[in-house]
Order: C-alpha cells, then sequence, then structure tokens
C-alpha cells in the first residue's frame, strides 16, 4: 500500500469515526501535518531575511543573539543556530530534507532529518538530540545517535556501530597512552543497552578491539614489549570492569522485576547470558545462534539469511 493510499485510508477512517465530511478531516490532516523543507531554503533565508527583535530572549537587546523570522520554521531562530545545523549536516549537504517537530519562539525549534533530531535552540545553538520523539535528551556522545534512558531501544546493528565509533574515537583520544583508554562511563552506558538487547558479548568485544586492537595481534601492533604487556594488561582489567558494570546492572534490574518479561511467562530469572535479553528466560529468547550485526546484515544483503 502506497503512502497516499494510507492518508487516504486514514482520512476515511477518521471521517467514519467522527461523522464529518471526508474533505473536512482531509484539509485538518494537512494542516497537522509536518512542515517539510530543504537545508538550502533555509540557509537562503538565513543570508537573506533582516535580523528582528527576539522579544522572546530574557537578555538585553546588546546580549540577545542575532536572529530572524523564519517564514520556512513560522518563527524567530537565530542565524548562528541554523549555520550550526548547517555544521552538523555538511554531509548532508543543501539537499538534506528537514521535518519541524516543534517551534516554539521561547524554546527553539525540533527539526528532523531522517532518524536524526536536532533543537535549535532560542540562545543561539543547536543541540543534536535523542532519536527518540519528543525526547529533549541529548546523546551522551557525538557517536551516540539515543540519550542515556533510550540506548536499549536502538537495534543491534545502531549498537554495534555506536560502539565502534566510540571505541575508535576514544582511541584515537589516547593514541599515545593505549593502556588507559579503559574506564569510560560511555562504555558503561552501552554495556547496559547492549545488556538489555541481549548483545552484551558483541558489543563488549568491539569495544575492547576498538580502544586496544585485537590481542591476537598484540606483537605485531605493539613492538615494544613493555607496552604490549602493559595494553594487554589493560584490556583484561577494563574486560573485568565492563563485566562487573554488567552484573551490577543485572541485579539492579532484577530487583525491579526478577520474572521473565515473556507475554505469557512468569518464571523466575535466573542467572544471565551475553547473548540473549537480560529480561528474558531462555525460553523466550530469540531462538538460534546469535550471528553478528554485520554478519546477519551482509547475508540479507546477499539474499542467503535463512
Amino acid at each position: 500500500m502506497t503512502q497516499d493510499k494510507k492518508r487516504k485510508a486514514a482520512i476515511r477512517e477518521a471521517a467514519r469515526a467522527s461523522g464529518r465530511r471526508y474533505t473536512a478531516v482531509a484539509r485538518e490532516m494537512a494542516a497537522a501535518a509536518p512542515v517539510g523543507l530543504q537545508l538550502g531554503a533555509l540557509l537562503a533565508e538565513c543570508a537573506s531575511l533582516p535580523p528582528v527583535r527576539s522579544d522572546w530572549a530574557d537578555w538585553p537587546p546588546e546580549y540577545a543573539p542575532a536572529a530572524f523570522e523564519s517564514k520556512l520554521l513560522g518563527t524567530v531562530v537565530p542565524y548562528g543556530a541554523v549555520l550550526e545545523l548547517a555544521g552538523l549536516l555538511s554531509k548532508d549537504g543543501r539537499e538534506a530534507r528537514l521535518t519541524v517537530e516543534s517551534a516554539d519562539p521561547a524554546g527553539g525549534v525540533v527539526l528532523t532529518c531522517g532518524r536524526r533530531r536536532f533543537w535549535l535552540l532560542s540562545q543561539g545553538n543547536t543541540w543534536p538530540l535523542c532519536e527518540i520523539s519528543e525526547c529533549i535528551s541529548t546523546p551522551g556522545h557525538p557517536t551516540f545517535t539515543h540519550c542515556e534512558e533510550h540506548l536499549a531501544r536502538c537495534s543491534a546493528i545502531d549498537l554495534v556501530d555506536m560502539a565502534r565509533a566510540w571505541a575508535h574515537d576514544r582511541s584515537d583520544t589516547h593514541r599515545e597512552d593505549r593502556a588507559n583508554a579503559g574506564g569510560s562511563t560511555e562504555a558503561d552506558d552501552l554495556v547496559k543497552a547492549a545488556l538489555a538487547a541481549g548483545w552484551y558479548d558483541v558489543v563488549t568485544e568491539d569495544i575492547l578491539k576498538g580502544l586496544f586492537g585485537d590481542p591476537d595481534v598484540f606483537e605485531d601492533m605493539y613492538w615494544d614489549p613493555d607496552e604490549c604487556t602493559k595494553v594487554r594488561d589493560a584490556w583484561g582489567r577494563e574486560a573485568a570492569r565492563l563485566r562487573a558494570v554488567a552484573e551490577a546492572e543485572v541485579r539492579r534490574l532484577r530487583r525491579e522485576s526478577d520474572t521473565c518479561a515473556g507475554v505469557t511467562c512468569f518464571q523466575g530469572l535466573r542467572g544471565w547470558s551475553g547473548t540473549r535479553p537480560v529480561s528474558l528466560c531462555p525460553e523466550c529468547a530469540p531462538p538460534g545462534k546469535q550471528e553478528h550485526p554485520f554478519t546477519e546484515r551482509l547475508l540479507k544483503e546477499w539474499g542467503l539469511a535463512e
């Protein structure tokens, strides 16, 4: 069914439920639909429209950010916030499609671009937001797509993407001292999310390899025997620390509920596994051998998935 057929079916259902005319409901739903625009059009406004006084800013005029009245967004928006948004979307270019999720002169504008969400603040900044609709929390790291509360909602592919990107970014910042790359609370957040999703083993391995490298080739990576020993010891410490984080999280979750979350299952939970969601018993967990998310994606692309 095409999007247009879905839209017309929704209009007919709303008209039938309310007893109103089809055309009236259609006009109302069209007016309530999210406003779509291109980044290039917003930048054109930013470059051509004159500044206006931002009466909504709770600052003296000389300290308020320079802003313009955007016809596309339907509210006053700071020039700086639009330019910062353009920087965040530089890889997408001027053709990037934006949708207005909300617009408030005092609170700013929330825009979406695909799955990504951005908050153009009235103070003149732009913050990336969690990808969950209506959430106003920011991700804990630039490589994260979700806030701490919603990380567990990510798919296996997204979790592994974030774990790898974060680990390599962290490793780059500790390039001269790789043995001290562990110990981050951001890794803890990834591990907790992976534990809830049933991907603890995969995500933890990708974090450790991203931080320190593959232990099977340490001697080729670190020619200095002392450095090689330090990094190998750091791998072991970080693996043990992440395991302790996971076990503490399991205890916390079990205090909230110690029964299986399966729809028709109420048996008690005992122990845990790094290859199944911590809230499910072995009988309710997804069956079959767990493939690495990237292997699973390639098998689907090649038409070899079962």
